[in-house]
């Protein structure tokens, strides 16, 4: 059987991932997010056929099974509702199933929608200590500690200097805020970027996510059913999902790495999970990183450096230098998280994939709410990362 081509034909957020939402629950957020995405795809709830839903855990929300739940709060019964739980990349690989519903051609329309609700069950601080304490996270072979350490094996490899690490974080820092700010989603929009000297008083310099909570929703469909109601559909040319272990050693292990050759397996540092799949979707879709016009990666501590490079847009050991000489700027070779990012726009776990994925659409269909990419643009790739590289998902976008 030959694969459906899949369209987006409609998108839909909850502004402000960065913040809590007190006055919403999980289930209110996601009909904020699903219903925006149904009036933007010009459907009706009934068009929808399929469900691949994101979320923290069951911690989150008390229980799990969820997805009839969701389903029936959005008066989308009965239809299958299927639930993805990748850490950091949830929302990311609900997309992936969402694609899979549609190309496997038992599906025309699918939602794919997600959520972060993580004030209800849980006081925040405990919710906090369960995604970075080790009682919790060493039980699989990781804590969030390593993450950091990781990063500082990608500057000792590349023998960047703590100057050039620090100028690279506060441009970075920068940058991102900037973004947000004309974003009307982004927790930043509206606020003012602050300089190099107030940065420098925060932690990491300013280069970390500003979490919160949220929703965000894509309707996929049918090359055949998109072209009967969007005028503007983006389609997804190539894409690849691949897990290796929350234990970073065995990550690096050629003997539990299948079909990696043993000169790649050098170092921690060099994002080699994430590259595997840029490298698979790269193919898939027909093109090299050369073609990509506009990226969105996972911005967090210094892992925009390492993802970045993974995904082929600069040389190994040169991603601070594309920061600083404007290369990801809006009018730069190639823009970077137009919409703010982890750091300016927010991130709200159990959806945080979706919203970058929302703002490369928009992009591509001429929809930007806030910096739009001035020249023309056909090729946008979105790259998230889960349990510091356990997770990794690579989606390339056209409007061609």
């Amino acid at each position: 059987m030959t694969k459906q081509r899949v369209a987006i034909i409609g998108t839909g957020v909850v502004n402000n991932p960065g913040i809590a939402h007190p006055d919403k629950g999980f289930k209110q957020l996601l009909t904020e997010s699903v219903y925006k995405a149904i009036a933007d795809a010009n459907i009706k709830p009934t068009d929808i056929q399929g469900s691949s839903f994101s979320y923290t855990g069951e911690s989150e929300v008390g229980h799990g099974g969820i997805s009839a739940t969701l389903n029936d709060a959005l008066s989308l019964s009965p239809i299958p509702g299927f639930i993805n739980c990748s850490n950091c990349a949830s929302g990311h690989t609900a997309f992936m199933q969402g694609c899979d519903m549609i190309e496997s051609g038992e599906y025309s329309c699918v939602l794919v929608a997600g959520f972060e609700k993580s004030t209800d069950v849980l006081p925040f601080f405990d919710y906090a200590l369960i995604s970075s304490d080790s009682m919790y996270d060493y039980n699989l072979g990781y804590s969030h500690i390593d993450a950091v350490l990781m990063q500082n094996e990608y500057y000792s490899k590349y023998e960047i200097s703590q100057e050039k690490r620090k100028q690279g974080l506060l441009a970075y820092a920068q940058f991102a805020r900037k973004m947000g700010s004309k974003n009307p989603v982004a927790h930043f929009f509206g606020k003012k970027v602050p300089s190099y000297d107030e940065l420098e008083k925060l932690p990491l310099f300013g280069s970390f996510m500003k979490t919160g909570e949220g929703s965000a929703a894509i309707v996929l469909a049918s090359e055949e059913f998109a072209q009967k109601v969007s005028q503007k559909p983006v389609f997804v040319q190539g894409r690849s999902y691949i897990t290796t272990s929350h234990y970073i050693g065995h990550r690096y292990d050629s003997s539990l790495l299948n079909g990696i050759d043993d000169a790649l397996l050098s170092d921690a540092g060099s994002g080699l999970p994430l590259k595997i799949a840029c490298d698979n979707a790269y193919k898939q879709a027909g093109i090299t990183a050369d073609d990509i016009d506009t990226i969105g990666v996972y911005d967090q501590f210094s892992s925009e450096f390492v993802s970045l490079e993974a995904a082929g847009i600069c040389e190994e050991g040169k991603a601070i230098d594309f920061i600083l000489s404007g290369g990801g700027d809006i009018d730069g070779r190639v823009p970077i998280n137009t919409d703010g990012g982890n750091i300016g726009r927010g991130f709200a776990g159990g959806t945080a994939g979706i919203y970058p994925l929302v703002e490369i659409v928009k992009q591509l269909n001429g929809t930007a709410e806030g910096y739009k990419i001035p020249k023309p643009i056909k090729y946008g790739m979105s790259t998230y990362i889960g349990g510091g590289f356990a997770h990794n998902v690579a989606v390339i976008l056209t409007n061609n």
